[in-house]
C-alpha cells in the first residue's frame, strides 16, 4: 500500500506561501541554485527540478553517496 505525496493547496494559499518564500530569499546575501533532475540512475531521471538553497552543505548532499 503506497501513500500519495500530493498536497493540494488553494490558489490563494499557494500565492501567499510563494510571496513569503521570495521575500525570504531576497533578504539573503547569497543563495545556491541547483538546476537538474531527480534520480540517481540516468535511465530514470524524469523529474526536472530547480532548487534554491540557503546553504552550500545542502547542495553537496544532492550529489548522492
Amino acid at each position: 500500500m503506497s501513500m500519495s505525496m500530493v498536497l493540494y493547496l488553494r490558489c490563494r494559499t499557494f500565492l501567499l506561501n510563494r510571496e513569503r518564500a521570495v521575500d525570504y530569499l531576497n533578504m539573503l546575501d547569497r543563495i545556491y541554485v541547483f538546476d537538474g533532475f531527480a534520480g540517481w540512475d540516468p535511465e530514470v531521471r524524469e523529474c526536472p527540478m530547480l532548487l534554491m538553497l540557503t546553504n552550500a552543505i545542502s547542495m553537496l548532499r544532492l550529489r548522492g553517496p
